[in-house]
């Protein structure tokens, strides 16, 4: 009797939040509940005994049901198992549509939902931090791969390590050091240094 999440979330009419025995349920996600339809059978009480147009089961009994449960009248609604009910002498599948939390309790599901959120929010913060650690790291490894190479006279080292200084990539930003580097470069004849140097004005 499992029903997509689509089907649900119509079912649900916008209202997904449903109480049974004190216990709120998201009735789209939860996997206790389904779909139940059929045609009204009977009403005994405050039950609805359906007659199933699917399943193992040909009678459902219903209870918490909100809609006109007219006899022979198809009824389609959402609600969760909840026991056994005698059905003159014969047992039969309870099912449980629940009620409306109460605005104390819809104060409580906000209040959870803003936590959740909340760790979400942090969860990615600490995500992003992590990833900009190790970016910084791979970067700092490169800046002393170039401060080597830079040093042993390559003009393109000496290019990228200006970059590295100018744009603060696994450095502090050095300016000085910057333009030092890209003029190095630029004197071995590196087209990127000597372009990056009149960029920023320096001759």
């Amino acid at each position: 009797m499992r029903f997509s999440q689509a089907a649900k979330i119509q079912h649900s009419r916008g209202r997904p939040f449903r109480v049974v025995d004190n216990k709120i349920y998201n009735v789209q996600t939860s996997l206790l509940w389904s779909v139940i339809s059929g045609a009204v059978y009977e009403k005994d009480g405050d039950v609805v005994i359906v007659k199933a147009s699917f399943g193992s089961f040909p009678y459902i009994a219903v209870k918490n049901y909100t809609g006109e449960a007219v006899e022979s009248r198809p009824v389609s609604t959402l609600a969760m198992p909840a026991g056994i009910y005698d059905m003159d002498g014969s047992p039969i599948e309870l099912y449980d549509c629940g009620i409306l939390p109460t605005p104390e309790q819809m104060q409580q599901i906000r209040d959870e939902q803003d936590k959740a959120l909340a760790l979400v929010e942090q969860q990615k913060a600490a995500a992003q931090k992590a990833a900009e650690a190790k970016a910084y790291a791979l970067q700092a490894s490169a800046v002393r791969w170039l401060q080597s190479q830079a040093a042993s006279g390559s003009a393109s080292a000496q290019c990228s390590l200006g970059l590295h200084y100018l744009a603060g990539q696994g450095c502090e930003t050095n300016q000085t050091l910057a333009v030092f580097w890209l003029q190095k470069a630029a004197a071995q004849g590196d087209i990127e240094a000597s372009n990056k140097l009149a960029q920023i004005q320096i001759p």
